[in-house]
Parts: structure tokens; C-alpha cells; sequence
């Protein structure tokens, strides 16, 4: 195999997408597929414990329950509902 000629490139030998500049690209695509792969698997495992721990149990109850939970005090000023003359 005859060696290299003088004035020879030899980043012209490489296919085009193999050059280093893409080879960077791909490097970074990975490692974006990586971490986001990372990211979500937290976010799942969040999930999971959230609703084993039963953060999701009772999600209406609490906000509609304060409006029943005592009637006002009949005030001074309301008139009676009871009739006196009865």
C-alpha cells in the first residue's frame, strides 16, 4: 500500500459524515438523549412515589369542605323567623 503523496489531504480519504466536526454533533446527541433519558426517569420515579404516598388521593374534597364545615352565628341585627304572635 503506497504511503500518503506529498500534498495530500487526508480528511478527503473520510466519507463526508464522518468528518470531525459531525462526529462532534453526534457526540452531543447522545449525551443529550443521555441526560433527558436521566431526567425523565426522575420525573417518572417522583410520580411513583407521589402516588404510593397518596399525595393524589383526595384532590376535591379538601377545597369544597371549608364552605360546610360551620354555620354563621345568627347576628343581632337579622330578624327572627319566629313569629311572636303565634
Amino acid at each position: 500500500m503506497p504511503g500518503p503523496e506529498k500534498g495530500h489531504d487526508a480528511a478527503l480519504d473520510r466519507p463526508p459524515h464522518l468528518t470531525a466536526q459531525s462526529q462532534r454533533h453526534v457526540n452531543v446527541i447522545f449525551l443529550l438523549i443521555a441526560a433527558s433519558t436521566v431526567v425523565a426517569v426522575l420525573f417518572l420515579a417522583a410520580f411513583t412515589w407521589a402516588v404510593r404516598s397518596g399525595q393524589f388521593d383526595d384532590d376535591r374534597s379538601p377545597g369544597v369542605r371549608i364552605l360546610g364545615d360551620a354555620k354563621p352565628a345568627p347576628s343581632a341585627e337579622q330578624p327572627s323567623t319566629t313569629n311572636p304572635n303565634a
